[in-house]
């Protein structure tokens, strides 16, 4: 049998399982926060069904929409 062993261990599946949270629990918090009505519901489905696409969507299109001098904030309080 020529398999080949992915070679995941512990730290790896809790760094990733990490990261899915995080991303799905931010954006939670931004859709609450910036979303009202219809489009609330429609990210809430999004994220809910596909987490870390939906996750990710979210973020990229609010990072887009911020005006220059949030996005310019918002990237030197994560660097």
């Amino acid at each position: 049998m020529n398999s080949i062993p992915l070679m995941i261990g512990p730290f790896e599946i809790i760094t990733t399982f990490a990261i899915i949270i995080s991303l799905f629990f931010s954006s939670l918090f931004l859709i609450s926060k910036y979303e009202k009505g219809r489009n609330y519901f429609i990210w809430l489905l999004l994220i809910i069904f596909l987490p870390i696409l939906g996750s990710l969507c979210y973020l990229i299109k609010h990072l887009i929409n911020l005006p220059n001098n949030k996005r310019e904030e918002s990237i030197n309080n994560v660097a």
